[in-house]
């Protein structure tokens, strides 16, 4: 998968990918939305002033924080100190995670606890995070030696590391955060993701909104780091790829 998050559509060239990093990223202060075609976990381990974006859902991450993102959901960060941020990260194809599932276990339901496009985010404890972190860390160096029985293990890990997440999400009780996106931005998020289907501009959302289109267009790129006409036209081709992916002719 594409790495460099100013790129704004990603697919995953691998069932799954394990990644537990500090630092390793190229971007600035400002927000780069971007999205792509599976399932994505992110587990925040430290930093200094992390915020974290779904679309019209914002908020300042606390060490243990685990993040759910849902296929072609737009999301993104913001940080200034590059250096200090560390996660782990999860990437998996949604025919790979179903594929681990049986009737009776769904494990892709901790991604479904919230909206797609909204922020899904749990709270882990100390014990929660190092269990979380050593399976992980176990399923990327299985992943990346490729010794034998690699794939075996592959899928216990995963398995292992989905039950896991979905027995925490299964428990914990939402808990109110300040949502730091700015309101016009939010209600431009949510008029959009609503409206999708209809001949959207720039300047009928101006008029919805009863702002001026150089102000929201100001305002919504402060914020995502994305045009809001980009915006727009991304939303509706990510809708064209999740159809495609139903199976729905061209």
């Amino acid at each position: 998968m594409k790495k460099d998050l100013h790129c704004k559509y990603s697919i995953l060239d691998k069932d799954v990918c394990s990644e537990h990093k500090v630092g390793r990223i190229n971007i600035c202060s400002s927000v780069i939305l971007h999205n792509h075609d599976g399932y994505e976990i992110i587990l925040f381990l430290g930093g200094k002033d992390v915020s974290y974006f779904v679309e019209s859902d914002g908020k300042v991450l606390e060490r243990g924080d685990l993040i759910f993102i849902s296929p072609f959901a737009f999301h993104g960060l913001k940080l200034i100190d590059v250096s200090s941020y560390e996660r782990a990260v999860i990437h998996i194809r949604p025919p790979y995670l179903q594929s681990l599932s049986d009737k009776n276990i769904d494990l892709s339901l901790c991604f479904h606890k919230m909206p797609a496009k909204r922020l899904n985010v749990i709270h882990l404890n100390e014990p929660e995070i190092q269990h979380f972190v050593s399976i992980a860390d176990a399923l990327e160096k299985t992943i990346s030696t490729r010794s034998y029985g690699h794939t075996i293990l592959e899928k216990a890990y995963l398995s292992e590391l989905m039950v896991m997440a979905n027995q925490c999400a299964e428990t914990f009780h939402t808990q109110l955060y300040s949502n730091i996106m700015p309101s016009v931005v939010k209600k431009t998020f949510e008029f959009v993701d609503e409206h999708i289907t209809s001949d959207i501009t720039v300047e009928s959302l101006a008029v919805h909104f009863h702002h001026n289109s150089d102000y929201l267009s100001r305002a919504f790129k402060a914020t995502t780091g994305l045009s809001l006409k980009h915006y727009i036209t991304a939303k509706k081709i990510a809708l064209a790829q999740q159809y495609l992916c139903q199976g729905t002719p061209p």
